[in-house]
């Protein structure tokens, strides 16, 4: 967590993987579009999310448009998010990664009638989906003022 700044530097100065690997490509005119930009969120959203949603052309855009390249902690620090995939993410242990890594999260839950279009989505990094992911409607709010005032924090 304390390495955010060199995180941010290794992840813009990486050297990308130049050969076409289908786990950090997935297709070759990903590969061949990648070869020009050097973009790696287009990567991410064209060759992992695009079919995974079964996202448009123009849905694909739109997500793309609307995800950042970095989100800034309750702390104030910035920290980059890794889109590389594949041979082109960085090399990072597990909680140092998980500071860095955007996923997608449905901001309405499909369980509750949301969808998978990009209008219902954000990205966050992966530490704060997981903890997301484990709480409920029940619990959030059961649980979360009781680690607020833990580490001092005002609850309203």
């Amino acid at each position: 967590m304390n390495n955010a700044q060199t995180i941010n530097e290794s992840i813009v100065s990486r050297e990308p993987c130049t050969s076409f690997e289908d786990d950090t490509y997935y297709h070759i005119t990903i590969f061949n579009e990648f070869t020009k930009t050097r973009d790696y969120k287009y990567v991410a959203i064209f060759g992992y999310y695009k079919p995974k949603y079964h996202w448009t052309k123009a849905q694909a855009w739109e997500m793309y448009k609307k995800a950042p390249d970095t989100w800034v902690d309750g702390l104030g620090v910035e920290r980059m998010y890794d889109w590389g995939r594949g041979e082109n993410k960085i090399e990072l242990a597990w909680d140092d990664r998980e500071w860095h890594e955007p996923q997608l999260d449905h901001i309405i839950p499909r369980s509750k009638g949301g969808s998978d279009k990009p209008d219902n989505m954000q990205v966050l990094p992966a530490i704060v989906n997981r903890v997301l992911s484990n709480l409920t409607e029940e619990s959030g709010p059961a649980i979360l003022p009781i680690v607020a005032r833990k580490f001092g924090l005002k609850v309203a």
